[in-house]
């Protein structure tokens, strides 16, 4: 396992593994009122957490925040075309293995759907959960560029809060006029409050994080619990469903509360470190859960001698208890990415690779 820098916030990593395990969990056959209660806040809170961990002050110029969305991109971009090439290259293997519906691919479809990954498409069954990371790329761009355009103001907090309020209601019109833009990006701009709530939560966390409790976080679910069994309804924001207007950003803070109230318990708890893992590894587990699932239908279908036409079904065929997918959502990813770190590792103290390296890089 990777060592905490002093650098890391480990708070804001364990943070980040309630709001995974939160997406896990919505997408695992659990109840409905379990999966109505992550779906208020799993995908916002990673807006939230975005937002913390933002440092605007250190993007002193425009050149800084180019180079600091360009990092942003790149990230995200290489591992969106990695997991799009894989899963294009898994497709037929799992068709055979009865996981996964649809048609074959010729070797022609295998790179079409790879090149798609460049355009951040995400083609595949299995990379459903990935419509989120356009999404927050445009959210990060708009955010981080207002911020630093805004601080050379004089009266940059008056201005920060007249802008946002507007990008918010400007948000809240597209929802009432159910728009659906490309990539979903009228969720950007729903979330652009959220990352600068964030960010200013951080700012003020010495004085605010005294407020979050844990059974003020007990309290804040108990009401958003409350509120989702009258409305009968749920926030799904690939939908455009947001329950009400005037509901949504109340009930959608109410769940982040609950989170950091969780996160702010098990960052004091003994396995903080590997809560903390988990919140690292973000990016892989929501690229991995769904294939885990079905791998888990897989072997219960195998073991059990089971012959079912629902073992296909998306994104699980429910042969289990929800808490069993839960698990193997968060455990089979986890374990691949550390043997996957672990082999590279390798692989960098190899005195060949080290001197092929040397060769390349000699001046």
């Amino acid at each position: 396992m990777k060592k905490i820098t002093e650098n890391r916030d480990n708070f804001l990593d364990v943070f980040k593994a309630v709001a995974i395990v939160s997406i896990v969990v919505g997408h695992a056959p659990v109840h409905i009122m379990l999966v109505k209660f992550v779906y208020t806040y799993h995908i916002m809170a990673f807006f939230f957490a975005i937002g913390f961990a933002l440092k605007p002050e250190k993007l002193q110029s425009m050149s800084d925040v180019y180079r600091y969305i360009g990092r942003s991109v790149y990230k995200n971009l290489k591992y969106f075309f990695f997991y799009a090439c894989l899963f294009a290259l898994l497709h037929n293997t799992f068709l055979k293995m009865g996981i996964l519906a649809g048609d074959y691919y010729s070797k022609f479809d295998v790179v079409k759907i790879s090149i798609l990954g460049f355009a951040f498409y995400g083609a595949e069954t299995f990379m459903g959960a990935f419509w989120f990371i356009p999404v927050m790329l445009v959210s990060v761009i708009i955010a981080v560029s207002l911020l630093h355009i805004t601080a050379q103001l004089k009266w940059n907090k008056l201005v920060n809060i007249l802008l946002f309020v507007g990008i918010t209601l400007f948000a809240l019109l597209l929802y009432q006029k159910n728009t659906h833009l490309t990539y979903f990006i009228q969720v950007s701009f729903l979330a652009l409050p959220v990352i600068v709530a964030g960010y200013f939560a951080k700012k003020y966390w010495h004085t605010l994080s005294r407020f979050v409790t844990w059974y003020g976080g007990l309290i804040a679910a108990g009401v958003v619990l409350i509120v989702l069994k009258e409305t009968g309804q749920m926030i799904e924001l690939s939908k455009n469903e947001i329950l009400t207007i005037p509901m949504f950003y109340p009930v959608t803070f109410l769940g982040i509360y609950f989170c950091l109230a969780f996160a702010k318990v098990l960052d004091k708890g003994s396995g903080r470190r590997i809560v903390g893992y988990i919140g690292r590894n973000t990016y892989h587990i929501m690229a991995l859960h769904f294939v885990s699932f079905k791998l888990l239908d897989f072997l219960y279908a195998k073991i059990g001698k089971i012959q079912d036409s629902a073992l296909s079904a998306f994104p699980t065929s429910h042969y289990s208890w929800g808490g069993v997918y839960v698990l193997i959502g968060v455990l089979v990813p986890l374990c691949l990415t550390y043997l996957a770190g672990t082999f590279r590792h390798v692989l960098q103290e190899s005195p060949t690779i080290a001197g092929v390296r040397g060769i390349l890089t000699k001046k």
